[in-house]
């Protein structure tokens, strides 16, 4: 007499009640997503948070550079002018001064 074969069985072969419970409705299941949404929602809410205060962080930062710029700006514009006005000074005195028995000097 020949051994019958076997069938080997996997975990998909094994039975279970757990898609029988799913059609009615179980209270401490409720409650159990109803505690899970409400975490979920402080995660997020303390997100935003954050998310939020990075940008106003990062708003700030731009008015600085904005400042800072605008301070360097008038720093060169002073600059300039008051170099302007000593150019004039020496085109000034170098019209009044200049004859040829006097040396010319160079800026370097």
């Amino acid at each position: 007499m020949a051994i019958p074969p076997r069938t080997i069985r996997t975990m998909q072969d094994v039975r279970t009640h757990s898609g029988t419970a799913s059609e009615t409705f179980v209270p401490y299941k409720a409650y159990m997503r109803l505690s899970c949404l409400e975490m979920e929602k402080y995660r997020r809410g303390q997100e935003k948070e954050k998310s939020l205060n990075r940008i106003k962080n990062i708003e700030q930062r731009f008015e600085d550079i904005e400042a800072e710029k605008a301070e360097l700006m008038a720093k060169i514009r002073e600059q300039n002018e008051s170099e302007s006005v000593a150019e004039q000074t020496t085109r000034q005195r170098s019209v009044v001064s200049s004859d040829a028995s006097s040396p010319r000097r160079f800026k370097y």
